[in-house]
């Protein structure tokens, strides 16, 4: 009776062995599927094409880079990003026209990317296109944007256009979130002496006299 007993445990074990081993099989072949798949998706995702075109952007290849964000467009054309970053490339190239009108399309999609306006408004000056700095500007202040630079562009949008009294409040703006910036307390300096206003332009003066002493090495 022993025998038999041994040859049924022995077949049991053998075939609890070969389960054991189809299974382990069956789940790297599955391990392998799904790595293969979430690799094709990841590099059909709009975003793989976007992440290589930033690297060839700063690699100045602009031909390759625009043919990645080509193709991020080709597969998700709704997407505002993908014309945030075509406006992105175009601006790293000076292809302002083109910058701005990639821009445009991302606005009008919804986006509301803040490096996006800082870039439209210097594009727009890099066209001599103040009026429309002056106009793009002080909207997205009064929807409540505090970047610096935005309220910074369009002072300089008023000081080219002649407008120096009206440059004023917006470099006081933009000196709320860089009180220290000499570069900004200069204009200002200038902006109040061009409007008549020399008792401030030289409280403003001093004030940007005191920044520097306290930035000049002592000893």
């Amino acid at each position: 009776m022993t025998a038999p007993v041994i040859q049924n445990t022995r077949r049991f074990l053998a075939l609890w062995a070969l389960l054991l081993f189809l299974m382990m099989v069956a789940a790297v072949l599955a391990h392998v599927v799904t790595g293969r798949a979430i690799i094709r998706m990841r590099e059909n995702h709009p975003y793989a094409y976007l992440k290589e075109a930033d690297r060839l952007m700063k690699q100045g290849d602009f031909t390759g880079a625009l043919a990645q964000v080509e193709e991020a467009r080709r597969r998700a054309p709704k997407n505002p990003d993908v014309d945030v970053a075509a406006g992105h490339v175009y601006v790293r190239f000076k292809r302002w026209e083109s910058a701005l009108e990639a821009y445009d399309k991302a606005i009008t999609k919804g986006s509301e990317n803040p490096g996006m306006r800082t870039n439209v408004l210097w594009a727009l000056i890099e066209l001599d296109r103040y009026d429309e700095v002056s106009e793009r500007g002080k909207q997205w202040i009064a929807e409540g944007s505090t970047d610096p630079t935005i309220a910074r562009c369009v002072a300089e949008a008023c000081i080219s256009s002649g407008d120096a009294a009206g440059a004023i409040p917006y470099l006081e703006l933009a000196l709320k979130s860089r009180p220290k910036d000499l570069a900004l307390l200069d204009r200002l300096e200038r902006a109040y002496r061009a409007a008549g206003a020399a008792e401030k332009a030289e409280q403003v003066r001093e004030k940007r006299r005191e920044i520097e002493a306290d930035r000049t090495p002592s000893g």
